[in-house]
């Protein structure tokens, strides 16, 4: 049961910066506040199973009844956890400050959303990598490389692109405390996400995981049928 859980929780935490991606291709003010408040709500409710899921896991630790492999692979799976739980609540904090800039009636321009909207596009891609990876695809490493190189150069160029439309006098200047924080926001979730990837692509085999769970669930329906012969 673990695994599929983990695997919702990561199907629901790329259905997030998807939302997040349609939000930031919205024009109306009136509708940006709606669904901005839409993503807050959604991240609350992830942040939520996210505590589930840890407790159960931790039911498991405590109850001494996983081998050395099932705890080594468990182990994973919390860390796994950690970063998708990591990437909800950067989405949560850039909602919020998004947020607060739409109530002071503050607008970032076109071409920072965009770069925004990118930025988050990218991470939903490496994402769908990972899922596909959780249920049995091939990752291959050229794909993942790939995309790590352009999401190093995410902060540096989302930075000097508001600063030099400040300079041109199509930003305005005082966005660029929050503009900041956004940024460095957006790269922390690019840091969770190559994290994932690399702990799928390494020692956490979800596969594995699932097979075991789908033996177990079998057993525990043969057995009534036994006590019943």
């Amino acid at each position: 049961m673990t695994a599929k859980e983990v695997i919702h929780y990561g199907e629901s935490s790329q259905a997030l910066l998807q939302q997040f991606c349609e939000f930031l291709q919205e024009d109306a003010p009136k509708n940006r506040k709606k669904k901005i408040a839409q993503i807050i709500d959604h991240s609350t409710q992830i942040c939520d199973l996210h505590d589930c899921i840890v407790d159960y896991l931790t039911q498991m630790f405590s109850g001494g009844k996983l081998t050395e492999e099932q705890a080594s692979q468990t182990a994973g799976l919390m860390c796994v956890l950690g970063d998708l739980d990591r990437i909800n609540r950067q989405c949560q904090e850039i909602a919020m400050i998004m947020q607060l800039t739409l109530e002071e009636k503050k607008y970032y321009t076109k071409p920072a959303l965009e770069d925004l909207r990118n930025a988050l596009q990218l991470f939903s891609e490496i994402y769908g990598l990972v899922l596909g990876t959780m249920r049995g695809e091939e990752m291959k490493s050229t794909d993942l490389s790939e995309k790590r190189e352009v999401l190093l150069d995410l902060d540096i160029d989302m930075r000097l692109g508001h600063m030099n439309r400040v300079a041109a006098g199509t930003c305005d200047a005082t966005l660029t405390a929050s503009f900041g924080q956004i940024i460095h926001g957006i790269s922390r979730i690019g840091v969770s996400c190559i994290n994932i990837a690399e702990a799928i692509r390494g020692k956490v085999d979800v596969r594995a995981l699932l097979a075991e769970e789908q033996v177990e669930s079998s057993a525990e329906l043969e057995e009534p049928a036994a006590v019943m012969a």
